[in-house]
């Protein structure tokens, strides 16, 4: 009986160790199950963090790059816009200068016909004149008494006709008497025009 309480003892030991083996097997099984679960939570928040750290980066490089695109579309605007204003500055600058030319040129061109006209007047004036004083000759010679007559200047002792010369141009005219009898002179120019 005695050897059956031993046995019984040491069977029952036995069971025991063996189940406090199971138990401390289970044990550390759980225990390393449940540090891979947090070492897997822990990588996985680590590459959250991260993912999220780098989308951060990315839109910021985004808006980035945006921006430095908006900035270089408006700075390529605003040059095209200063080479556009350039040229149509110079095309308004010769169109200018063009004007002022063809106004130098027109009134260059009424001086021109503003002079023509004043000596033209003189002319006139001057003819007018020679004209009445030929009447006064022409009355004077048919008194002579050939019938013809030369107006002489106080010098005519050399014996040369005398021109009447215009006062303003140098123009000069001999004055003599119409062979055919008429009362209007015929005037010889000299064409002595003045500088």
């Amino acid at each position: 009986a005695g050897r059956h309480a031993v046995r019984a003892a040491v069977l029952s030991f036995t069971e025991g160790e063996r189940k406090s083996a199971m138990v401390f097997k289970s044990l550390r099984g759980w225990r390393y199950v449940v540090s891979i679960d947090k070492l897997g939570r822990r990588e996985h928040a680590r590459r959250s963090m991260e993912l999220e750290s780098s989308s951060t980066w990315l839109v910021a490089l985004a808006l980035w790059n945006w921006k430095s695109c908006v900035q270089d579309v408006r700075t390529q605007e605003t040059l095209n816009l200063v080479a556009q204003l350039q040229q149509e500055r110079l095309s308004l600058e010769e169109k200018l200068a063009s004007a002022y030319e063809q106004v130098d040129q027109v009134m260059a061109t009424m001086q021109r016909e503003l002079r023509t006209k004043e000596l033209l007047a003189a002319d006139l004036r001057e003819v007018t004149t020679l004209h009445a004083k030929l009447d006064l000759v022409s009355e004077a010679g048919e008194a002579g008494k050939n019938g013809s007559f030369v107006l002489r200047s106080p010098a005519a002792s050399l014996g040369a006709s005398t021109p009447l010369q215009t006062p303003k141009r140098g123009r000069c005219f001999n004055v003599r008497h119409s062979p055919m009898g008429s009362s209007a002179g015929v005037l010889e120019g000299c064409a002595a025009a003045a500088q």
